[in-house]
Protein backbone atom coordinates (compact mmCIF):
# COMPACT_ATOMS: atom_id res chain seq x y z
CA UNK A 1 0.00 0.00 0.00
CA UNK A 2 1.29 3.60 -1.01
CA UNK A 3 1.55 6.10 1.97
CA UNK A 4 1.34 9.39 0.00
CA UNK A 5 2.90 11.35 2.43
CA UNK A 6 6.35 10.01 1.41
CA UNK A 7 5.56 7.98 -0.97
CA UNK A 8 6.91 4.76 0.60
CA UNK A 9 4.90 1.82 0.18
CA UNK A 10 3.47 0.54 4.14
CA UNK A 11 3.60 -3.16 4.48
CA UNK A 12 -0.27 -5.15 4.55
CA UNK A 13 -1.29 -6.88 7.71
CA UNK A 14 1.03 -9.75 8.45
CA UNK A 15 3.88 -8.06 7.07
CA UNK A 16 6.53 -5.63 7.90
CA UNK A 17 9.14 -3.35 6.10
CA UNK A 18 12.88 -4.41 6.36
CA UNK A 19 14.21 -0.92 5.68
CA UNK A 20 14.65 -2.54 2.06
CA UNK A 21 11.90 -1.38 0.65
CA UNK A 22 10.90 -4.87 0.87
CA UNK A 23 8.09 -6.07 2.63
CA UNK A 24 8.92 -9.05 4.56
CA UNK A 25 6.10 -11.90 6.21
CA UNK A 26 6.10 -11.78 9.95
CA UNK A 27 6.42 -15.04 11.97
CA UNK A 28 3.26 -17.00 11.47
CA UNK A 29 2.72 -16.48 15.30
CA UNK A 30 2.43 -12.95 14.90
CA UNK A 31 -1.04 -11.29 13.33
CA UNK A 32 1.44 -7.93 12.89
CA UNK A 33 4.95 -7.05 13.81
CA UNK A 34 8.27 -4.49 13.30
CA UNK A 35 10.86 -6.63 12.32
CA UNK A 36 11.13 -10.72 12.84
CA UNK A 37 11.78 -10.85 16.21
CA UNK A 38 9.29 -7.71 17.30
CA UNK A 39 5.20 -9.22 17.42
CA UNK A 40 2.96 -6.21 17.96
CA UNK A 41 0.29 -8.91 18.08
CA UNK A 42 -0.72 -12.73 17.93
CA UNK A 43 -2.50 -15.19 16.03
CA UNK A 44 -5.35 -16.98 18.32
CA UNK A 45 -4.30 -19.10 20.50
CA UNK A 46 -0.72 -17.12 20.91
CA UNK A 47 -0.21 -14.65 23.52
CA UNK A 48 2.36 -11.70 23.36
CA UNK A 49 4.81 -11.99 26.33
CA UNK A 50 6.97 -9.13 27.55
CA UNK A 51 9.53 -9.60 25.40
CA UNK A 52 7.47 -8.93 22.34
CA UNK A 53 7.26 -12.48 21.02
CA UNK A 54 4.40 -14.76 20.86
CA UNK A 55 4.00 -18.29 22.69
CA UNK A 56 1.11 -20.59 23.55
CA UNK A 57 1.70 -19.90 26.79
CA UNK A 58 2.46 -17.00 29.54
CA UNK A 59 5.72 -17.02 32.48
CA UNK A 60 4.91 -17.43 36.34
CA UNK A 61 3.57 -14.28 37.56
CA UNK A 62 1.26 -13.38 34.49
CA UNK A 63 -2.39 -14.90 32.86
CA UNK A 64 -3.59 -15.11 29.19
CA UNK A 65 -5.76 -12.69 28.22
CA UNK A 66 -7.62 -13.94 25.40
CA UNK A 67 -9.66 -11.02 23.90
CA UNK A 68 -6.31 -9.10 23.39
CA UNK A 69 -3.79 -12.12 23.11
CA UNK A 70 -1.66 -11.04 25.57
CA UNK A 71 0.20 -11.95 28.78
CA UNK A 72 -0.86 -9.36 31.60
CA UNK A 73 0.71 -9.35 34.96
CA UNK A 74 -1.04 -11.11 38.18
CA UNK A 75 -2.49 -8.80 40.40
CA UNK A 76 -0.24 -6.99 43.69
CA UNK A 77 1.38 -10.28 45.99
CA UNK A 78 0.22 -13.04 43.41
CA UNK A 79 2.39 -15.46 42.24
CA UNK A 80 0.19 -17.09 40.05
CA UNK A 81 -3.22 -16.10 38.77
CA UNK A 82 -6.21 -16.97 36.34
CA UNK A 83 -7.03 -13.69 35.99
CA UNK A 84 -6.93 -9.69 37.21
CA UNK A 85 -9.43 -10.73 39.78
CA UNK A 86 -8.34 -14.39 40.63
CA UNK A 87 -5.30 -15.26 42.21
CA UNK A 88 -4.34 -18.95 42.98
CA UNK A 89 -1.06 -18.64 45.10
CA UNK A 90 0.45 -15.73 47.03
CA UNK A 91 4.08 -14.33 47.06
CA UNK A 92 6.23 -14.34 50.85
CA UNK A 93 3.97 -12.10 52.89
CA UNK A 94 0.93 -12.36 51.27
CA UNK A 95 -2.30 -14.35 52.50
CA UNK A 96 -4.90 -15.20 49.77
CA UNK A 97 -8.21 -13.48 51.01
CA UNK A 98 -11.77 -13.31 48.84
CA UNK A 99 -9.80 -14.92 45.44
CA UNK A 100 -6.71 -11.65 45.89
CA UNK A 101 -3.68 -11.82 47.90
CA UNK A 102 -3.35 -9.23 51.07
CA UNK A 103 -1.08 -8.32 53.65
CA UNK A 104 -3.08 -9.01 55.98
CA UNK A 105 -6.52 -10.67 57.20
CA UNK A 106 -9.84 -9.68 58.39
CA UNK A 107 -10.85 -10.41 62.18
CA UNK A 108 -11.62 -13.64 62.90
CA UNK A 109 -9.29 -15.08 60.64
CA UNK A 110 -4.80 -15.46 60.44
CA UNK A 111 -2.59 -15.61 57.78
CA UNK A 112 -1.19 -18.83 57.58
CA UNK A 113 2.52 -18.94 56.51
CA UNK A 114 2.90 -22.67 55.09
CA UNK A 115 -0.28 -22.00 53.07
CA UNK A 116 -0.40 -18.44 52.61
CA UNK A 117 -4.28 -18.18 52.98
CA UNK A 118 -6.60 -16.36 55.57
CA UNK A 119 -7.99 -19.10 57.70
CA UNK A 120 -10.54 -19.27 60.49
CA UNK A 121 -9.99 -18.70 63.48
CA UNK A 122 -11.08 -20.96 66.20
CA UNK A 123 -12.75 -20.92 69.84
CA UNK A 124 -14.83 -17.84 68.92
CA UNK A 125 -12.06 -15.37 68.72
CA UNK A 126 -11.77 -12.33 67.25
CA UNK A 127 -8.31 -12.34 66.30
CA UNK A 128 -5.87 -15.28 67.01
CA UNK A 129 -2.38 -16.63 65.84
CA UNK A 130 -1.41 -19.30 63.23
CA UNK A 131 -1.39 -21.70 66.75
CA UNK A 132 -5.62 -21.38 67.08
CA UNK A 133 -4.71 -19.39 70.62
CA UNK A 134 -7.49 -16.63 70.75
CA UNK A 135 -5.16 -13.54 71.25
CA UNK A 136 -8.36 -11.29 71.74
CA UNK A 137 -12.25 -11.87 72.13
CA UNK A 138 -15.07 -9.71 71.04
CA UNK A 139 -16.85 -8.50 74.27
CA UNK A 140 -19.53 -6.31 72.67
CA UNK A 141 -20.95 -8.12 70.35
CA UNK A 142 -20.27 -11.74 71.50
CA UNK A 143 -20.39 -11.13 75.35
CA UNK A 144 -16.75 -13.24 75.69
CA UNK A 145 -13.76 -12.70 76.77
CA UNK A 146 -10.42 -14.22 77.25
CA UNK A 147 -9.58 -17.35 78.97
CA UNK A 148 -5.86 -16.73 80.34
CA UNK A 149 -5.31 -19.91 80.72
CA UNK A 150 -7.17 -22.29 77.85
CA UNK A 151 -6.11 -19.05 75.30
CA UNK A 152 -10.32 -19.60 74.37
CA UNK A 153 -12.73 -17.05 74.25
CA UNK A 154 -15.51 -18.27 77.21
CA UNK A 155 -18.90 -16.43 77.74
CA UNK A 156 -18.98 -13.24 80.14
CA UNK A 157 -20.13 -14.05 83.54
CA UNK A 158 -23.88 -14.29 83.17
CA UNK A 159 -23.89 -15.42 79.65
CA UNK A 160 -23.55 -18.77 78.10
Amino acid sequence: MLDSSNLRCVPIQGYFDNSTQICVQCPSVCSSCTTAKICTFCVNNYFLRVDNYCYTDCLVGFYPQNTTWSCEKCPLGCTSCLSSILCLACNEGFYLRSSLCYTSCLVRTFGDSLTRQCLSCSFDCYTCNELGSCLTCNSTTDYRKINNLTKRCDPLDGYF
